[in-house]
């Protein structure tokens, strides 16, 4: 999520939480009922309209991007608190994360670009260049490696970016639940790069690197949990197997699954895509806020419906970007108002009839077919298919026992006169 918001100096430093501080953390607990949906929230920052707020409350986890100085000016003295506040009264059970990135340094956000010159932490080539890993943002990276000089205060990037971010947002703001952290990828993003500084450069394939690049991560991980031990982190990665990574998050989230030319589901299918979300239950932490990203047109109900339905043959939240706005809008459809409940079984791993998944819950139950032909399965009695608006030829409400399932597709049906 190479986003970019244009953000004013915040001129933070070393900022540590103030005796009697009250510091934001997590719930005790948290695991909401079925079907769980992430809004990835980014784009547009207009959180202090009413009617996107009500949207915004529907889902069970959601992400935002604010910036400091956000409507400031507009006559509130903590205009990101009413929005939070704001939140909370429509869904005391919605939990909200903030936006940062420990690797990123854009040209806009003046108080980034001084504090990493001065501390010599700008990632150079070869020739001494910044480097940054896509042309169209004017964004350069940070060398977040043991390689990077440490401060006087025994610091290197991530850990500042953490206290920066601690002391503008989370201090501040107790109504965050969690920290998102973008571009926390295996390997850098940079393909080469004198990481090293011994005037030559390295690939972003050397395991030498990866390993050091993923040990920066790691170490501005460890400074959150210093700040608030009970804190909770999700990260937007791509592999969480290694030594650095497993075990380490709270969640992590899978970026456009499908919907993308580059998305797993287009160069490695249905068996590659849940490969990579089981992996990251097992190597996440609980609640494991594993989110299960799709981009798709709001009326490609099919494709909805196939990742939703992938999603709820495990544990994670899933999460549908609109592909005109992406992240800035927060679709929802019929199916996200399912009254599945509890799960009756634990995640599905093989097929259950005629190469069809399916996994049942206390109000109803899914059915994925990820084959390429359709899929004719008897369901027994007491099924029904779900009420709903958008499309009433499929969400009529009807009963069935047998189902014609299309190729990659699913479908979300309720216990016979369960709500």
């Amino acid at each position: 999520m190479r986003r970019r918001a244009l953000l004013q100096g915040a001129g933070a430093g070393l900022l540590l939480p103030a005796a009697g501080t009250a510091l934001a953390g997590p719930p005790a607990s948290f695991d909401p009922p079925f079907p769980r949906v992430m809004g990835m929230n980014i784009g547009r920052k207009n959180y202090h309209e009413p009617a996107y707020q009500a949207a915004l409350a529907r889902h069970q986890v959601l992400v935002l991007d604010f910036f400091p100085g956000w409507r400031q000016g507009q006559g509130r003295p903590d205009p990101i608190g009413d929005a939070l506040r704001a939140l909370r009264d429509r869904n005391g059970d919605l939990l909200i994360g903030q936006y940062s990135t420990l690797i990123d340094v854009p040209m806009a956000q003046q108080d980034k670009v001084r504090r990493t010159e001065d501390g010599g932490w700008w990632l150079r080539n070869s020739r001494g260049e910044r480097v940054k890993p896509f042309k169209e943002y004017d964004t350069f990276d940070a060398n977040i490696t043991d390689w990077a000089p440490p401060d006087a205060e025994g610091r290197r990037y991530t850990e500042w970016a953490v206290e920066r971010d601690f002391a503008l947002f989370h201090r501040r703001h107790p109504e965050f639940g969690f920290w998102y952290l973008d571009n926390s990828t295996s390997k850098p993003l940079v393909e080469r790069a004198d990481w090293d500084g011994d005037g030559r450069d390295e690939s972003n394939d050397d395991p030498r690197v990866a390993r050091a690049y993923r040990a920066g991560h790691a170490r501005g991980w460890r400074r959150i949990r210093a700040l608030q031990p009970r804190s909770w982190i999700v990260a937007n990665t791509d592999d969480l197997s290694s030594t650095e990574y497993r075990g380490q998050l709270n969640g992590a989230y899978l970026e456009a699954l499908y919907g993308k030319r580059w998305s797993v589901g287009t160069w490695g299918g249905w068996g590659r895509v849940m490969e990579r979300y089981r992996a990251f239950m097992a190597h996440t932490r609980a609640p494991r806020l594993v989110g299960f990203g799709v981009v798709g047109a709001p009326d490609d109900f099919q494709l909805m419906r196939f990742g939703l339905g992938s999603c709820l043959l495990d544990d994670g939240y899933f999460s549908y970007a609109n592909l005109r706005d992406q992240y800035s809008t927060a679709p929802w459809f019929d199916e996200f108002d399912a009254e599945l409940g509890r799960p009756l079984e634990p995640p599905v791993m093989q097929a259950w009839s005629r190469g069809v998944f399916r996994r049942r819950f206390e109000g109803g139950m899914v059915l994925v077919n990820p084959g390429g032909s359709f899929a004719d399965v008897d369901v027994g009695r007491g099924w029904r298919h779900l009420s709903g608006r958008q499309l009433p030829e499929l969400n009529s409400g009807r009963r069935l026992d047998r189902l014609h399932l299309a190729p990659r597709d699913a479908v979300l049906l309720r216990r016979d006169g369960s709500a």
